[in-house]
């Protein structure tokens, strides 16, 4: 009966070790999953960016073509 209660409190222990483990993978991956959904954000932010004043800087380009600052 001792050895049975010793195996029960062993394997009783192991899922708690298993089950904290399992909670911190679940906070590390939660919270990479939230540098990498912020990381993309800025990503698409800096592409619009871009793409909203990329127009701008090449219609710029076709009016000055010297890249001269004198009033173009």
């Amino acid at each position: 009966m001792l050895l049975l209660n010793s195996l029960t409190q062993a394997l009783l222990l192991n899922d708690a070790t298993l089950g904290i483990a399992l909670l911190i993978d679940l906070v590390l991956l939660s919270a990479l999953l939230k540098v990498a959904l912020l990381v993309e954000l800025f990503l698409l932010l800096a592409l619009l960016e871009v793409a909203l004043l990329g127009p701008a800087v090449i219609l710029r380009l076709l009016r000055c073509p010297a890249l001269r600052n004198d009033g173009c």
